[in-house]
């Protein structure tokens, strides 16, 4: 294998990993209720309460990307 080859596929691992990091850390709300998404902007993220998607009734909301 070349060394431009092996460079760009490097290269590429690093890139896939760090875009991979980002999106492991965006939150991801699901409801108690049914585990649907928050509705709209209904949600407010300090409290973590909202309007469920799925029920449209109020409901508490868990990031399931946090660790506790």
């Amino acid at each position: 294998m070349s060394k431009m080859s092996e460079l760009s596929r490097q290269t590429e691992e690093v890139e896939i990993a760090y875009i991979n990091s980002q999106c492991e850390q965006e939150p991801d709300y699901q409801s108690s209720c049914c585990t649907a998404e928050p509705f709209g902007n209904s949600f407010i993220e300090e409290e973590l309460t909202g309007i469920c998607s799925k029920c449209y009734d109020g409901a508490n909301f868990n990031d399931l990307n946090k660790d506790e």
